[in-house]
């Protein structure tokens, strides 16, 4: 330290400026190959301050200095440069070297380097001839400067200023150069024999037994004695070190040439990056700032820019949770040799944030960056809280969007081991997206950082863009337990918006069954459903008998196998396997067995099923010949999965299906015959061993003098019966006809013949009773059979419930005062209806009810209205039964039965309550219904209602 008038501050009080070590770019204007960007690169042995290269006052100290310029004349003129320092001068200049950066070659420099300006200014010059406009240069200059004596740190631009040939100029302030104080300087810490210190701290050093007041000190090396430095002590004989440029072990020699102190001087290492490259505003808004270094314990200086600003000093305590302000962009936070600092973005604005950390007192410095990403608007909603599934098959997670088409799922935790982000795209603007989630691959093979495997996929249109396991893969597909689910808005650093919970239950392996379902008799049809479920189970029958031409489906219930078999029996491997084997076979012969190749797979993982398809007329495989399937035999299929799906044991399950011939007959009388009525609704039945559903057309012929031809279509239904009903009104009786089908491979033939129809009439009084009998005045049955008491339950519809009593067999002919004693009693007045049945099935006990209509059906008239007479019973507990000889109101109501089971009635003034009934030509198999007979009754309740009503 000096007098304030030998001070030199004033030489660069007007050139004051804090700039970065690399300056900024400084363009100038000009024609082609104009030199432009001056720009430094590294100044040695000094110490990085703020920004600054800092040196110390009334020093002496070796430099070098390099720094580039771009696009330098190549025209063979001369191109001067000078190199100015702020203060001191060039006490030595030992040498000054120029490379074309493009290539490293040498640029020869023309004449002799010299300094001008009083010892400021370095100059020289170069002039370099070739083919291209201009070259990019780089100079090294290796120089010794004398530093001056300053009342207090203080700092000016280290420029360079080109001239080249073209007369363009480049003047460019490369660096700030800081000359520090020593009375202003506090030392880091005072020497220790021994003690390793950092390079660029501060050193002090006082021994009064030997330095003294201004003495000169001298820093060496210890490894050859070497002279790094040499000090002047202050006037208390104190030396201060700086370790800038130091690196190794030393001892400082004193005025006597005796070693007074060892000491050294490491660098410290220090590495900084953020854990992620981006965060989230409104979402994921945090990341750790990592730290490691060679040193224990320390000081960070922070300081940051955000897309080249600087942000300040209490942005970055917002940021980093706290921290001690230095000034207005830099805070101090305390160091170690590895440390992961809590980084907090929610208060930052977006942009690309780039971290400086500087150690407070060693040369140790590194920068991290990252993207702050703006807030995402929107909102994303998972469509259930628990979302479940067996383990190996494909769960579906379902999400709403509005407002965003991004959204990620986060699927596990490190808790079960299983730990994946998935990022799906709407790309259909739906706003829904359901994510299919394959739990057998899951948690196989690696797929971290991948953009997509099979593991996910979106149902659809959507798409997945990205997914990433941080978890290592997992032996097998993943256990059964609950994986939670995080919804976030966007990508992964997106806000957290819903959880939700996927839960993973065990899987089974239930049963076997075999159905079948109509074929195409004489061809190979197992591919008709084209692997629709849904067309598949709307054909089926449950049962073991197959009857050739048709198909035989194999049901099989297991769950957790649906992620790894889809519809192809190639699927189909060493894991899961289906075997279709002969049972039974024949004495020294092989059985034959039905490739699952030959079958088609049909996948209903919804319902933990799936079907195999085979079909009757097949061949089948014996000792490697193909061979036939034959009626009479019988197979057996075994499903069997090993232990990498169940977990345990092997499990199987088995099922038989028996091949049958395929055959059709008529169902006819005791006289060989099928017996109809000439009217109309009669009924044609038969059997067949074809599959439900399997459609049949039946005609009637006639020929002679009233010939005839009538066709209709049906289908076999569940029990393998076929009705068809035809119109024979206008049909004489007695006479002869031919029945036959010939259709879906089957045939039929059988004689018919037209008998004269069954005829009634009943007659029943209003009467009084006690409630437990009801008395009909008269009934003719020309075929016999029973009267049916009905109430009037009957006009709602009742069929079977509106029952109260049925009488006795009563034998073809007239009967009079039929007492019917009542299975369920009148307690109060009501309606009595009565309403004779024939005995259609010959055993004299009335079936009715309890065939639910299938037997004995009520008489009918001519024109199939069934025949029914009803009066008023009163109720009288203590009376005996009076029936009362009045006629009763005549009326008449026709109905007319649509398909959409409507009635229509009108009424008249006739004697007997009629109806009539329009039925379709063909029922649908295994549908329930009432029947014929029971529509009819049905009707004849609305017809009666709207008697009553009238």
């Amino acid at each position: 330290m000096t007098d304030t008038s030998t001070k030199v501050r004033s030489l660069f009080l007007t050139a004051l400026m804090v700039v970065s070590v690399f300056g900024g770019t400084i363009a100038f204007a000009g024609s082609a190959a104009a030199a432009t960007n001056a720009q430094a690169v590294s100044l040695s042995n000094t110490t990085m301050v703020g920004g600054s290269f800092a040196v110390d006052e009334n020093t002496t100290v070796n430099h070098d200095l390099v720094f580039n310029v771009d696009n330098v004349s190549t025209d063979g003129g001369t191109d001067t440069i000078r190199v100015t320092i702020p203060a001191g001068e060039y006490s030595s200049l030992q040498d000054v070297t120029v490379t074309n950066r493009s290539d490293n070659s040498n640029v020869a420099i023309t004449g002799s380097a010299e300094v001008v300006n009083n010892g400021r200014t370095l100059t020289f010059d170069i002039s370099e001839d070739g083919s291209t406009q201009g070259i990019d240069i780089q100079v090294a200059v290796d120089f010794t400067a004398n530093w001056p004596e300053v009342s207090s740190d203080t700092s000016g631009p280290l420029n360079v200023e080109v001239q080249d040939s073209q007369f363009e100029d480049v003047d460019a302030d490369i660096a700030t150069l800081l000359i520090r104080d020593d009375a202003t300087t506090s030392a880091d810490s005072g020497i220790t024999n021994g003690t390793t210190y950092w390079q660029g701290q501060v050193l002090t050093y006082e021994n009064s037994s030997a330095i003294s007041a201004n003495d000169d000190v001298e820093i060496r090396r210890v490894s050859d004695d070497g002279l790094v430095t040499q000090v002047e002590a202050n006037s208390n004989g104190q030396v201060t070190i700086r370790t800038g440029n130091l690196n190794g072990n030393y001892y400082v020699e004193g005025p006597s040439n005796n070693q007074l102190v060892f000491f050294e001087v490491a660098v410290q290492t220090l590495d900084i990056s953020f854990d992620q490259d981006s965060v989230r505003l409104g979402g994921d808004e945090t990341a750790n700032l990592d730290v490691e270094s060679n040193r224990a314990t320390y000081n960070h200086t922070i300081s940051a820019t955000l897309d080249g600003s600087a942000v300040s000093a209490s942005t970055l305590q917002t940021i980093l949770g706290g921290g001690t302000v230095i000034d207005d962009t830099t805070v101090r936070v305390p160091g170690s040799n590895s440390q992961s600092l809590p980084a907090n973005f929610s208060a930052a604005p977006a942009g690309n944030l780039t971290l400086s950390v500087q150690v407070e007192d060693s040369t140790a410095s590194d920068d991290a960056s990252l993207t702050i990403n703006p807030a995402i608007e929107g909102q994303a909603s998972f469509t259930n809280s628990v979302f479940s599934e067996e383990e190996g098959d494909v769960a579906e997670i379902t999400f709403d969007l509005q407002g965003s088409d991004t959204a990620t799922v986060v699927v596990g935790s490190d808790t079960v081991n299983y730990n994946a982000q998935v990022t799906v795209e709407d790309t259909d603007g739906d706003g829904t997206v359901t994510l299919q989630m394959n739990t057998y691959l899951a948690g196989v093979g690696n797929n971290e950082n991948s953009t997509t495997t099979d593991v996910y996929t979106a149902v659809g249109d959507d798409t997945v863009t990205n997914e990433v396991r941080y978890t290592e893969a997992v032996p097998n597909r993943l256990a059964a337990t609950d994986y939670d689910l995080s919804l976030l808005l966007g990508g992964a650093d997106g806000s957290e918006e819903d959880v939700a919970v996927l839960a993973l239950t065990d899987r089974q392996t239930t049963g076997a069954q075999t159905w079948t379902a109509p074929g195409n008799a004489g061809s190979v049809n197992v591919d008709k459903y084209d692997g629709n479920v849904t067309e598949l189970l709307d054909d089926v029958t449950q049962r073991n008998q197959i009857a050739e031409g048709d198909l035989s489906v194999i049901q099989v219930q297991a769950s957790g196998i649906y992620a790894y078999l889809g519809d192809n029996t190639s699927d189909l491997s060493s894991d899961i396997t289906v075997n279709v084997t002969q049972e039974g076979t024949s004495i020294n012969q092989a059985p034959k067995t039905i490739p699952v190749t030959n079958a088609q797979l049909i996948e209903d993982a919804d319902n933990n099923q799936f079907f195999l398809v085979f079909d009757a007329d097949q061949m089948a495989d014996r000792n490697g010949n193909s061979v036939g399937i034959d009626a009479g035999e019988t197979y057996n299929v075994t499903f069997t999965l090993d232990n990498e799906y169940t977990g345990s044991s092997t499990e199987s399950v088995s099922t038989t299906f028996n091949v049958v011939e395929r055959t059709a007959s008529f169902d006819v009388g005791s006289d060989g015959n099928v017996t109809v009525e000439a009217s109309a609704g009669q009924e044609i039945t038969g059997t067949t061993t074809a599959a439900p559903g399997t459609p049949i057309t039946v005609r009637a012929r006639a020929t002679g003098s009233s010939p005839f031809l009538k066709s209709n279509s049906t289908t076999v239904s569940a029990d393998g019966t076929f009705t068809t009903t035809f119109d024979f009104t206008n049909v004489s009786e007695g006479t002869d006809f031919t029945l036959s089908t010939s259709t879906s491979g089957l045939s039929a033939e059988a004689t018919g013949v037209v008998a004269p129809r069954p005829t009634a009439t009943v007659s029943i009084n209003d009467q009084t009773t006690d409630g437990t009998t009801v008395t009909v005045a008269s009934a003719s049955l020309s075929e016999g059979g029973f009267v049916t008491i009905h109430d009037g339950s009957l006009l709602d519809g009742a069929t079977f419930d509106s029952v109260r009593g049925t009488s006795a067999y009563l034998d073809a002919g007239d009967s009079s005062s039929i007492e019917v004693s009542l299975d369920t009693p009148y307690e109060e007045d009501g309606t009595v209806i009565a309403m004779p049945h024939l005995d259609t099935d010959g055993d004299e006990t009335y079936d009715f009810v309890t065939s639910e209509g299938a037997d004995d059906g009520p008489y009918t008239t001519a024109e199939g209205d069934i025949v029914t007479d009803s009066a008023s019973l009163t109720v009288d507990a203590g009376a005996t039964p009076t029936p009362t000889a009045t006629a009763t109101p005549t009326a008449t109501a026709t109905a007319t039965a649509t398909p959409t089971a409507t009635a229509t009635a009108t009424a008249t003034a006739t004697a007997t309550a009629t109806a009539t009934a329009t039925d379709t030509a063909t029922e649908t198999p295994g549908q329930p219904g009432f029947g014929f007979a029971v529509a009819i009754i049905a009707l004849v309740g609305a017809a009666l209602l709207a008697l009553r009503r009238e």
